[in-house]
């Protein structure tokens, strides 16, 4: 389980494709001492240290399922992405629960500057369970509050701090991005449908 609170980002340093799956290179942190076998949020998509080269390569398999739901598949070499590692136990919840199993992705269609921030607005394809107004989503792995909602699309408030310490800054208008709704009010919508039927 994560936060969406982005501890680091790492480079993309290789990306190679199968016919249905596909290997991916970064480089993280020297200091996270990561090994074979961790689980690491990238973009937000909970995946598994396949293998580790040097100081500070990390290599994951993406299945078909995985690449078919993420942005993971367009990523390309020197791509950045955000890195967060697995909360403990004993560590304080700053963001919200996020388990690293994305729902879909939206597509960027407006990022305004208002003020000293940014807002982003992101199209939906299709309907998605548990996206509330004003409550938590995880886009590209970062744990953000929904601040309006039409039909379709919804938008996310940026403040400068996560603006530069995330890949966000990076998004503009096209940019393919992982959605994962917040966990308590998917099961929440399951539960009033199950009462209704």
């Amino acid at each position: 389980m994560f936060t969406g609170i982005i501890e680091n980002q790492g480079r993309i340093v290789s990306v190679k494709k199968g016919e249905k799956d596909m290997v991916l290179g970064l480089c993280v942190p020297k200091a996270w001492s990561v090994k074979k076998g961790d689980s690491i949020a990238v973009n937000g998509v909970c995946l598994t240290v396949a293998e580790k080269k040097k100081s500070s390569e990390a290599y994951f398999f993406c299945q078909f399922e995985t690449l078919s739901v993420t942005n993971l598949g367009r990523l390309k070499k020197g791509d950045w992405v955000n890195l967060e590692r697995p909360m403990k136990a004993s560590d304080r919840l700053g963001g919200h629960m996020v388990l690293g199993h994305v729902d879909l992705t939206a597509v960027c269609l407006e990022k305004r500057v208002i003020g000293e921030g940014w807002q982003y607005w992101l199209e939906l394809k299709k309907r998605i369970s548990g996206l509330v107004l004003k409550g938590s989503v995880a886009l590209d792995g970062i744990s953000l509050t929904v601040s309006h909602m039409k039909k379709g699309a919804f938008s996310v408030d940026i403040i400068p701090y996560t603006y530069e310490n995330t890949n966000i800054r990076f998004w503009g208008k096209g940019t393919c991005v992982n959605v994962e709704t917040d966990i308590l009010g998917k099961y929440i919508e399951n539960y009033m449908k199950a009462l209704q039927k």
